[in-house]
């Protein structure tokens, strides 16, 4: 159930399939944890849907709060400039609605934690 929450996966986007397909298969594994929120997946550049879209899809169905999760490693132009103009244009139009957006993903120390771990396990021989 969403509960007027909803989650934006935002990548940067791809002409390669594969790469859609991976962000679409993340998207589906993050659905299946049966988060209370709905959880969709969009991009930046040359693929569907925008992140325009995406909030705009995600305004029409009721969403009350959307979080964007921006999956880049480290801040750039993308999160500091494109992603907030993009921001405060949805927020002109739909002021009832919370947009919050996270740092990159390198910023957030969980992050840092878990590729440590995940270094350890590799160089300890089990792989990932």
């Amino acid at each position: 159930m969403a509960n007027g929450n909803c989650v934006l996966l935002t990548v940067h986007g791809s002409t390669h399939a594969e790469a859609r397909a991976a962000a679409k298969r993340f998207e589906g594994f993050l659905q299946a944890q049966r988060l209370e929120c709905l959880v969709r997946v969009c991009f930046l550049r040359t693929s569907e849907p925008s992140l325009v879209d995406a909030l705009e899809q995600a305004g029409q169905q009721g969403m009350r709060r959307i979080l964007i999760v921006p999956l880049f490693v480290f801040p750039g132009q993308h999160i500091t400039e494109e992603i907030p103009a993009v921001v405060e244009r949805f927020q002109q139009t739909h002021p009832g609605v919370t947009v919050e957006v996270l740092p990159a993903l390198g910023e957030i120390p969980a992050f840092g934690q878990w590729v440590a771990r995940l270094l350890q396990e590799c160089l300890a021989g089990r792989g990932w």
